[in-house]
């Protein structure tokens, strides 16, 4: 049996929104490099890394002071990403091709909420914004087991709010077609992240883990508030 094409989209969208969230959990501790805001694969850089490492820092105590409830948004916002992508795994594992749905939405929703902060954040910081649209990168696959495709993950890659926008409607569409029902189960194999995650730590590459070592480089930053370095 194979995935029809309406249950392939809607995973694939997902999964590539997966992949755009947990490089841009890492936005408020990355300085880009370079002199290009445009993310690519080497555009950015964890503060620390930076040489001489107490420019980053100097960069980091700015941001601090400057856009502390923005960074605070920005965690509250894709912890709710995060939990969304959970919910769609579990609803994966049995089946539950309703709450895939609503799970979806809910995605997409937290998306939008994301894109409408960080136009306010550019609008307030002009050239010193740190927070980006979320973008896939090129480099990541989709490749579901028994499916017989092998498709690029794709999420805005103009790095725009115009190309945000429309992978939030494309997204809706998508699970506005989504079948409720079939006698297939092969959606019990998908999940948004194909790596492993040990579920703790913050030395993973999983979104979870992503989010966890800003939160980490944030407290070494100074960035000192429960809301920050806890769930």
């Amino acid at each position: 049996m194979r995935l029809i094409g309406a249950e392939t989209e809607v995973i694939w969208k997902l999964s590539s929104a997966y992949e755009a969230c947990t490089l841009s959990a890492c936005d408020p501790v990355s300085v880009p490099v370079g002199g290009t805001s445009r993310k690519g694969a080497f555009s950015h850089m964890f503060y620390d890394c930076t040489d001489p490492e107490k420019e980053g820092i100097e960069i980091m105590r700015q941001r601090i002071k400057d856009g502390r409830d923005d960074i605070l948004a920005h965690l509250r916002i894709h912890d709710n990403l995060l939990s969304g992508f959970y919910s769609v795994d579990d609803a994966l594992k049995t089946e539950n091709r309703e709450r895939i749905v609503e799970e979806g939405r809910r995605i997409f929703e937290n998306l939008e909420n994301y894109g409408k902060h960080v136009g306010e954040h550019s609008v307030r910081f002009a050239e010193k914004a740190f927070l980006y649209y979320p973008t896939c990168l090129s480099g990541h696959y989709f490749v579901p087991k028994g499916a017989g495709v092998i498709m690029e993950k794709v999420f805005n890659p103009q790095q725009n709010e115009e190309g945000l926008k429309e992978e939030i409607t494309n997204g809706i569409i998508a699970l506005e077609n989504f079948p409720l029902f079939s006698l297939n189960d092969e959606l019990r194999v998908l999940r948004m992240y194909e790596g492993y995650d040990s579920g703790e730590g913050s030395f993973g590459t999983s979104f979870r883990g992503r989010l966890e070592l800003t939160r980490l480089l944030l407290e070494r930053a100074g960035f000192y508030h429960q809301e920050a370095v806890s769930r």
